[in-house]
């Protein structure tokens, strides 16, 4: 019987090798390097969020900007679950200091 902690390394295993592979990828079709000499100019663009602290990166201006905006809206739905609950517990504090 296979153990729940081989099928969680074996998910991130999975996972890992997966972003390799579109990593690895995107920079080979970035270089230029392909096997025909049509001229096909490809954009890579990407953002790796350490927690809400965005890394952005490509080649290309544009596309910086729209992954600039993928970051943003990323980290709009990494707040939001959050956002409300602090902002109800600081009403609850303010009550709680008034004078009686």
């Amino acid at each position: 019987m296979i153990k729940g902690q081989t099928i969680i390394l074996m998910s991130i295993v999975t996972v890992v090798v997966g972003m390799l592979i579109i990593f690895i990828g995107s920079a080979f079709l970035s270089s230029g390097k392909t096997d025909s000499d049509n001229n096909i100019k490809v954009s890579t663009g990407g953002v790796v969020l350490i927690g809400l602290i965005p890394i952005v990166f490509g080649n290309n201006k544009s596309m910086i900007s729209v992954t600039v905006l993928g970051a943003i809206i990323l980290m709009i739905l990494g707040l939001h679950p959050v956002l409300p609950g602090a902002y109800l517990k600081l009403l609850n504090k303010g009550n709680d200091l008034r004078c009686k």
